[in-house]
């Protein structure tokens, strides 16, 4: 499940602008692409702009991913700043608007969450089971050796 929290659309300028609004966050952002040809690098970093793009914060980063059944291309990423009590996970899905103008609507992964939340029960579980059975040390303070 997913909800909105922004919406980003190309300015006259050709560039990716919008706004992120959450209980936490309100702010003017834009993406800025990452010149990269490794695999695993980001496609856009998130910037949030202060003083008319004067002051500019990064927030997170979002990947390119392609929905297996059409090819579509959405981005996901996390976003992040020191007023969050978390990283919020996010994905960006494209549209077109009646009068051509083209965007993406910035909406809170909570699915990410979830499944961040099973991938942490999983790791205390390793945790506790080490494999290395039962220990032989005996519970009081005395030395056996001293």
């Amino acid at each position: 499940m997913s909800k909105s929290v922004g919406i980003v659309t190309k300015s006259s300028r050709g560039q990716l602008v919008g706004q992120i609004t959450t209980l936490a966050l309100c702010a003017p952002i834009f993406l800025r692409p990452v010149e990269s040809q490794h695999e695993k690098a980001p496609a856009y970093r998130v910037m949030a702009s202060f003083d008319g793009f004067k002051t500019q914060v990064e927030l997170g980063a979002l990947w390119a991913q392609a929905k297996k059944a059409t090819g579509e291309v959405f981005y996901t990423g996390e976003l992040s700043d020191p007023i969050m009590p978390k990283p919020l996970p996010v994905v960006l899905w494209p549209f077109t608007g009646k009068d051509g103008s083209q965007g993406m609507v910035v909406c809170w992964d909570q699915g990410a969450d979830n499944r961040r939340q099973q991938m942490q029960a999983d790791a205390e579980i390793e945790v506790q089971d080490d494999g290395l059975g039962e220990s032989t040390a005996s519970l009081d303070d005395s030395v056996p050796f001293a």
